[in-house]
């Protein structure tokens, strides 16, 4: 079977095997993934996704976060160069 057939039995016909634009539609067409699963057979494993990652994983950066100001809050007071560029920081 030849691409022009294969194309004149799915999508198209004789007048437009011809025109590039509709050739490349149709091939865009036929191309395109289509998925077969359904979404309630994944949904667990999307929401166990979602609790580690918008609860858990955000919980744990933001107290690292806390914990890294403090100390660099601690370390900056304790520095005998007491800049303005560090008062700055601290207020």
């Amino acid at each position: 079977m030849s691409q022009s057939d294969f194309l004149n039995e799915t999508c198209l016909d004789d007048d437009d095997v011809n025109d590039d634009a509709v050739v490349w539609r149709c091939l865009a067409e036929l191309l395109r993934f289509r998925c077969f699963e359904s979404l309630e057979e994944f949904m667990p494993l999307r929401i166990a996704f979602k609790f580690w990652v918008e609860g858990v994983l955000v919980a744990v950066v933001g107290v690292f976060g806390l914990v890294g100001n403090f100390l660099t809050c601690v370390v900056l007071r304790k520095m005998t160069a007491n800049s303005n560029f560090n008062k700055l920081l601290m207020w």
